[in-house]
């Protein structure tokens, strides 16, 4: 799946970036996300599966945050690894 340069939830629209130096400037991170200039960040070196399964995990924030639901980290993780797998197995992320 081509990654979507931007991203429209609630008529708020996130913009996608590949960050070359995400990792070294959020601790090890390999994604996250700025509500404030409304921007999910990507570390550009990792494998297209785990970008595309980064992305879903912060568009899990993104919902959290706008419908005001509080989870915790960890069910974020779960939530989004199983919405991803669901719709890797169904051939949901692949072009028509």
């Amino acid at each position: 799946m081509a990654l979507p340069k931007k991203i429209v939830f609630m008529n708020q629209t996130y913009n996608i970036v590949e960050d070359d130096e995400l990792e070294t400037k959020r601790e090890g991170s390999f994604a996250t996300i700025d509500f404030i200039d409304r921007t999910i960040y990507l570390f550009k070196h990792m494998q297209e599966d785990a970008k595309e399964e980064a992305l879903l995990h912060e568009l899990v924030h993104v919902i959290e945050h706008h419908m005001n639901i509080p989870l915790e980290e960890e069910h974020v993780a779960q939530l989004s690894m199983g919405i991803y797998h669901l719709l890797k197995a169904n051939k949901l992320f692949e072009s028509r």
